[in-house]
């Protein structure tokens, strides 16, 4: 015969599901915003590669177009010397406010010659 459990455990599997519940979501939401960004890397990557060839074409306009394009928060440096223009695109993200990390994405080209 199976005994009721005894009144001061009652509830005690609810409580568990609650807390548990709460972790999982916590732990859902965190790999969201891990994977964001990865996809804001991602972006910062393609905006360095399209303001370096585009720099070391030296056509400002594009660098102008191209620089825009780039996420939100995001800072873009340009140094062109020894025959290469070498551009960095850093991101700082925010959890709860607080930043964790700095990203930064990198992409060298050779500069082309003028005719």
């Amino acid at each position: 015969m199976i005994e009721a459990a005894p009144r001061s455990a009652r509830g005690m599997v609810t409580v568990e599901l609650a807390l548990v519940s709460g972790l999982v979501a916590a732990a859902l939401g965190f790999a969201v915003w891990v994977l964001a960004q990865l996809v804001t890397l991602d972006l910062c990557q393609l905006t360095a590669h399209e303001v370096a060839r585009q720099a070391a074409r030296g056509d400002g306009a594009a660098v102008a177009r191209a620089q825009a394009d780039r996420p939100s928060g995001s800072t873009v440096t340009i140094t062109d010397g020894g025959g290469a223009t070498t551009v960095v695109v850093r991101f700082e993200p925010a959890l709860l406010g607080f930043r964790v990390a700095q990203l930064e994405a990198r992409a060298t080209v050779l500069n082309e010659e003028s005719a």
